[in-house]
């Protein structure tokens, strides 16, 4: 008997529950408003996230301009200090008391004028490629040249271009660095080259010097046409003004090179007028972000960083000293 009606409670508690299962679960309009919360839940996460990952992509940007900014600082200074003279912005423009008039870029390859915006001149000391050396150590060293130095003068410029025929470049302008050297690496003499230190010509004047006919200009032709090397891309190419230490609280008279144009690179030299002097120059250059990932904004431009160069030579230096 009670085996009978445990097992009568059993089934009435079995169907009933089985009835309760077929009546449970949600409506559709609980479903939709699920939906919707949990979708604007996931919509804003994603947001932040790609908010986030934005600004970490838009600072990785900057951070890795300014890096690159400072290492092309770093390596003009560490050239500039092996420099025995650097031009100042009003040598390297046109000056009546100089080159019969004509500016230093006047006499470098045509393109280094016309693609670009030439900042930095100076003259330093090259080792002779291996191949000169070679042939200054056999039984006839070659003419003309003094292979007892084992170098001559370069002429290194520094320039900001803008030219980008191949869109090879993404930034807005790039520093690029051109060498008049007096041999290729083969060894074979350089067009348009002209030694400093022959027929009395001096660093300012050059490639004007006095020979047996009185001043003339030593260079037959200009250097050919060459491909600067590009130092660092993401350079500003904006902005305007530009100022160097005033000489009246300095005591120091400093000249702006390039002497008009933009300022996104420029630099001060000293224009100290007594012989024998150190020139110190002051470097200026502005990253631009635009054209990394992440770039985008009003003012992807960075702040100027600056560097302080003290060159070995002295102002007025000649060749021969």
């Amino acid at each position: 008997m009670a085996k009978r009606k445990l097992l009568s409670w059993f089934q009435r508690f079995w169907f009933s529950s089985r009835r309760g299962d077929r009546v449970k679960g949600f409506t559709l309009l609980e479903l939709l408003v699920t939906t919707a919360i949990a979708g604007g839940i996931v919509s804003g996460l994603l947001f932040i996230v790609i908010q986030l990952m934005s600004v970490d992509q838009r600072e990785s940007a900057q951070s890795e301009t300014q890096r690159e900014m400072q290492l092309a600082l770093n390596y003009i200074s560490t050239e500039m200090r092996d420099a025995v003279y650097v031009y100042t912005g009003t040598s390297l423009a046109a000056d009546p008391s100089r080159r019969n008039g004509q500016s230093l870029l006047d006499f470098l390859p045509t393109n280094l004028t016309t693609e670009s915006v030439p900042v930095i001149a100076f003259w330093k000391q090259q080792p002779f490629p291996d191949a000169v050396k070679l042939k200054c150590a056999g039984s006839t060293p070659p003419a003309g040249v003094a292979c007892t130095n084992g170098s001559s003068y370069a002429l290194v410029v520094y320039s900001l271009s803008t030219y980008d025929p191949n869109d090879t470049w993404k930034g807005n302008a790039r520093i690029t660095r051109y060498a008049l050297t007096e041999f290729n690496s083969l060894g074979v003499a350089t067009g348009g080259y002209v030694n400093p230190g022959v027929y009395n010509n001096n660093f300012d004047a050059w490639p004007y010097g006095t020979n047996e006919t009185g001043l003339v200009n030593l260079q037959t032709a200009r250097p050919a046409n060459a491909t600067p090397a590009a130092l660092v891309d993401f350079v500003d190419t904006a902005g305007s003004g530009g100022a160097c230490p005033n000489d009246t609280t300095t005591g120091v008279k400093y000249v702006i090179s390039p002497t008009t144009g933009v300022r996104s690179f420029y630099a001060c030299v000293n224009d100290r007028a007594t012989i024998g002097d150190s020139q110190d120059v002051l470097i200026y250059v502005r990253g631009n972000v635009a054209g990394r990932p992440g770039s985008s904004g009003a003012n992807p431009f960075l702040p100027t960083l600056e560097t302080r160069v003290l060159s070995r030579g002295v102002l007025g230096r000649l060749p021969t000293n």
